[in-house]
């Protein structure tokens, strides 16, 4: 896995639309983000901690 990736790579991963994490980060929810050069982007290592803290659907 590369070590940051874009919205659009986020949302394929979890199954969501780029427009849902874009409205997740204007209410501060959901996995953390960085802001370089006016760009979003997620580190790899940040997503894997929030996957495993995501309760489990049974």
């Amino acid at each position: 896995m590369k070590p940051l990736l874009t919205t659009a790579e986020v949302a394929e991963m979890f199954g969501l639309s780029p427009k849902t994490l874009r409205n997740w980060r204007c209410l501060q929810v959901g996995p953390p983000h960085i802001k370089h050069r006016g760009r979003v982007y997620y580190r790899a290592a940040d997503l894997d901690e929030y996957a495993a803290a995501l309760p489990l659907a049974s």
